[in-house]
């Protein structure tokens, strides 16, 4: 489970940001936090909603998190020694652009919490460090650093030391070139960005989220279906079944309504044997003699709304059921309200969240801030300063507030701050 994330001059993010999920001291809505069961944990929060105005950074800091997670999982894969580094720096402080970007997690794993974080420009590694905290004092487990270019290793570091050291590049990350290697320590961070972080796209539609919803039907585990289909019938009550069958490309539905141009296009960087998902739904209508009978939909014909749950169908049971942290963007585009409701409350719910699952998600729905939705303390908003980088802060931050207070009236009237300034129209 993810403990915290922080965030420094990247994008927006001109100073470190840190989202934390550990729950405040609060009594309100305790479903709403997951305990550990076996006391060692802190009470950490199931779910996050970022508000804030156009351009504020809610995207942004959903962007780090997930460049940290591309840069664990392909920093070894990626290029050569000479290949840069895909960073992007604070812009608008020219100092900025030549310091590096700074990224750090903490999360727990089998009851261990665990730090780990790295500096980065776009020709090297600066800084990176693991430290766990397998009792109440911190172990460093090490820490590299360029300058000195070297790696001090602590006492609980296990396996190899100077030949991981000697095989890694100055572009690519220690802890990705020991788990290639499989080392126990990183395999368990580079486990939990591969296993337990999840991202979904603002619309999944015809995404990798659509092929994984896909590929849990197509493998015909009744439960699976069972539990998509129930998920799907959220959305649209009419639907009665859905149906996967796997084709050649060039023989899907899709492709064969594409334009000769993008289909000469999209073969001509794919292999003649590449496959895809056609997918369609069942609905009950009526035949010519007035009696009941099935209608199949292809799942473009449903509206753009039932596609994006049919595509958010398979990561959001899988990631309940493995317990892990989701990451979405825009969660509640194309969703009416009562929808993006219901996914959220899924992960308050124990029984349908027994192992600790956590929703991380960007919206502008104002609705979802009712008391009997979030606690204060899962309400983050996002801001600019004068000088354009983004601060992160939490409803909990504010001090003094009513307990009756309208929190979504509140907000709207500009109290908490992270709400666009219109010009006033002149009359």
């Amino acid at each position: 489970m993810l403990v915290q994330f922080t965030v420094e001059n990247f994008l927006s993010f001109r100073k470190a940001a840190t989202l934390s999920m550990v729950a405040a001291n609060d009594p309100t809505l305790p479903h709403n936090v997951w305990v550990s069961p076996s006391g060692k944990g802190p009470d950490l929060l199931r779910s996050v909603a970022v508000f804030g105005a156009n351009a504020s950074g809610k995207s942004n800091l959903l962007r780090a998190l997930w460049f940290m997670e591309w840069f664990v999982l392909n920093s070894v894969r990626e290029g050569n020694g000479d290949t840069p580094i895909p960073i992007r720096p604070f812009k608008l402080d020219k100092a900025c652009r030549r310091r590096p970007s700074t990224f750090e997690v903490v999360f727990l794993w089998e009851d261990v919490r665990y730090v780990f974080g790295f500096s980065v420009d776009s020709e090297r590694v600066h800084k990176e460090w693991l430290i766990s905290y397998p009792v109440r004092q911190p172990r460093l487990l090490y820490e590299r650093r360029a300058a000195k270019r070297d790696i001090k290793f602590g006492s609980g570091w296990q396996g190899q030391r100077k030949v991981l050291e000697n095989a890694t590049r100055p572009n690519a990350l220690f802890i990705s070139v020991a788990a290639q290697l499989n080392n126990p320590l990183a395999e368990i961070v580079q486990g939990w960005f591969a296993d337990k972080l999840r991202t979904v796209s603002w619309f999944p539609t015809f995404g990798t989220e659509q092929v994984f919803t896909s590929q849990l039907v197509k493998e015909e585990v009744r439960q699976q279906k069972v539990d998509i289909l129930q998920f799907l019938r959220a959305a649209d009550p009419g639907i009665t079944d859905v149906l996967v069958e796997k084709r050649l490309l060039r023989e899907s539905r899709q492709f064969t309504r594409m334009p000769d141009s993008l289909r000469k296009a999209v073969l001509s960087g794919l292999p003649k044997d590449a496959e895809m998902f056609d997918v369609s739904t069942r609905h009950e209508g009526v035949g010519t003699d007035g009696a009941s009978t099935t209608v199949p939909f292809d799942l473009e014909e449903e509206s753009d709304g039932t596609q994006k749950f049919y595509a958010l169908a398979g990561p959001w049971t899988y990631v309940l059921e493995h317990g892990c942290t989701v990451v979405v963007d825009e969660l509640d585009a194309r969703l009416h309200p009562l929808l993006t409701m219901w996914l959220i409350s899924l992960f308050h719910n124990p029984k349908t969240n027994p192992h600790g699952a956590q929703l991380i998600f960007a919206t502008h729905d104002e609705n979802l801030m009712d008391r009997g939705v979030f606690r204060r303390d899962q309400l983050w908003f996002t801001e600019k300063d004068t000088a354009g980088g983004t601060s992160l802060y939490s409803l909990s931050d504010f001090k003094g507030l009513r307990k009756e207070e309208n929190t979504r009236k509140a907000y709207l009237a500009g109290r908490y701050g992270a709400v666009p300034y219109v010009e006033p129209t002149v009359q």
